[in-house]
């Protein structure tokens, strides 16, 4: 299930910070590298620089903003390990909070002071916009 060295699971209750340094702590955005990285050996593609790591939100936002995300495949279901779901607490055009699959129906994600996992359904209720990227190289 996970190729990578560690378990995603043994990072739930990890604190959240913006200004964060895994794997102690993370932010939303540096926990998806890290759990690509360390749980599924699925690099992400560098659209930030470190000092962008606190300011998760204003990298989301980078992110849309640039090309960066044309590298992505919008996935509208058939979820994989390591897929990436962007969120707003406002509306699709304000995406502003990131997670990562860890199964096929649970995401994981950093907010509310702690990593947690949620299922596809809390999520979509919790949120106003849910959308799930791939990066090209996931699935061959």
């Amino acid at each position: 299930m996970f190729s990578g060295t560690l378990n995603p699971l043994t990072l739930v209750g990890k604190p959240c910070l913006v200004n964060s340094k895994p794997p102690n702590s993370f932010n939303c955005w540096n926990l998806v590298e890290y759990v690509r990285d360390k749980c599924f050996d699925l690099k992400t593609p560098l659209i930030i620089s470190f000092n962008d790591q606190m300011d998760p939100e204003g990298t989301i936002k980078r992110l849309l903003e640039t090309d960066a995300l044309a590298q992505w495949s919008l996935i509208r279901r058939n979820y994989y390990e390591g897929d990436v779901t962007l969120l707003s607490t406002r509306d699709k055009n304000n995406l502003n909070h990131v997670g990562v699959f860890i199964k096929p129906d649970l995401i994981m994600h950093a907010t509310n002071s702690t990593v947690m996992c949620n299922s596809v359904a809390v999520l979509k209720r919790a949120y106003k916009s849910l959308q799930v990227y791939r990066w090209p190289s996931v699935i061959s």
